[in-house]
């Protein structure tokens, strides 16, 4: 059985892990990548969750993290990510904007984005690392509309396939 990691850091809910809990009967074993703080309660999910800290559960100081968010956005970085994602065949994460899904893409493991609209708006300054990288690194990118396509193929992010 393939282990198909979803790395969603706190964005993880029961109703987008409801559709990914239908993959067992392809031979895909879906387990969720989700904080300790998940925006959601996640009682409910149908799958396996491990659930990880994020080094915005520690950095507290207003104006410090304000002052570091703007310029890295390391907050929503997940602390042992790889120890989570080390028996996994493959991740797939979201929107090409976040930490985490940065971490999938240099974790060495093939990765696969999937993305709306967001794209073209992502290319401010603490969005550009995570950006660029990952379309570079992707195993596999869906855009879900044509503008997100577009934006997908800007030369600005590296990819022209």
């Amino acid at each position: 059985m393939i282990k198909l990691g979803m790395v969603r850091g706190y964005y993880l809910c029961e109703y987008e892990a409801l559709y990914y809990s239908k993959l067992k009967k392809y031979g895909v074993e879906p387990i969720g990548i989700a904080t300790k703080d998940n925006f959601r309660d996640l009682s409910n999910v149908a799958i396996p969750v491990r659930k990880l800290n994020r080094v915005g559960m520690y950095n507290r100081l207003p104006l410090i993290n304000k002052g570091i968010q703007y310029f890295l956005r390391y907050d929503d970085y997940l602390l042992n990510f790889k120890k989570a994602i080390s028996d996994c065949d493959i991740l797939h994460a979201p929107e090409p904007m976040y930490p985490f899904s940065y971490q999938s893409a240099i974790s060495g493991k093939p990765s696969v984005f999937t993305c709306a609209e967001t794209i073209p708006f992502n290319k401010q300054r603490h969005h550009a690392k995570f950006t660029k990288v990952i379309f570079q690194k992707a195993k596999h990118f869906t855009p879900l509309t044509e503008l997100a396509k577009k934006g997908s193929l800007d030369p600005v992010v590296g990819r022209e396939e």
